[in-house]
């Protein structure tokens, strides 16, 4: 039996999902790992994933401003996430958060 992580962003979901690979038939999935409320608990970096996300052209400036104004991490994420609405913001927001937060990733 094989184990292997595959990453895709899926509508309102960034989802990583375990696959295993029996000798009996194709691969099953176990759960998908990253989701809403996880993300928002556990990301402590925001602002640096924004600007690249910004840098980007993937956010709007205003909508920059709203994430930098928020109080808390959790509420800068709540709106950070609710602005990956494309295949390519959510894509880029999981490569960033890749590199800025692993542990992250890892721990999910």
């Amino acid at each position: 039996m094989k184990t292997v992580r595959l990453t895709s962003t899926y509508w309102h979901t960034v989802r990583v999902c375990d696959v295993v690979f029996s000798n009996t038939g194709g691969p099953k999935t176990l759960s998908p790992l990253l989701k809403r409320s996880k993300l928002i608990q556990t990301i402590t970096l925001v602002m640096p994933i924004a600007d690249e996300l910004r840098q980007q052209g993937l956010i709007h400036p205003e909508t920059y401003n709203k994430i930098q104004a928020a109080r808390t991490s959790q509420d800068q994420m709540r709106k950070l996430y609710n602005v990956l609405t494309t295949t390519k913001s959510k894509s880029s927001f999981y490569r960033i958060l890749q590199e800025i937060e692993p542990q992250a990733c890892e721990s999910m």
